[in-house]
């Protein structure tokens, strides 16, 4: 956000707080502002546009995170359908195995399409200079 002056400082910390999930009071607080001064500056674009941005971020950090425990979790389920001693945590493994299995070959063919769609709304035009049709 492009700002001047003493109008930037505690932005980054009172959007840290926010997102952290503080209430506006409290995050003003934090931040070293006056709570007038923090209910003006959430309702700036500019604010809202930066404070959208740091929580995209923060939200893709929490989604590597996931990601990289995905391998063992699968690898946790895989043993708790074989090897559990109660049927119903192995019945439980086994659904969530085919559940998650349809689901994420779902999404990994939904994406190799988009990405195939994109590329061909993206290619140059036909040689005889009309557009291509996607069927």
């Amino acid at each position: 956000m492009a700002t001047h002056g003493r109008r930037s400082q505690g932005d980054g910390r009172l959007i840290a707080e926010l997102l952290r999930g503080q209430t506006t009071e409290t995050a003003a607080k934090a931040a070293g502002v006056s709570l007038r001064t923090a209910y003006r500056r959430t309702a700036d674009p500019g604010f809202q546009r930066e404070l959208a941005a740091a929580r995209t971020r923060a939200l893709g950090r929490a989604v590597s995170v996931l990601v990289d425990s995905t391998h063992d979790a699968a690898h946790q389920l895989a043993w708790l359908a074989s090897h559990a001693q109660q049927e119903a945590i192995q019945l439980a493994a086994c659904r969530s195995i085919l559940e998650l299995s349809l689901k994420g070959t779902e999404l990994l063919d939904l994406a190799e399409r988009l990405t195939a769609l994109e590329a061909r709304v993206a290619a140059p035009a036909a040689p005889n200079g009309r557009a291509h049709v996607l069927r």
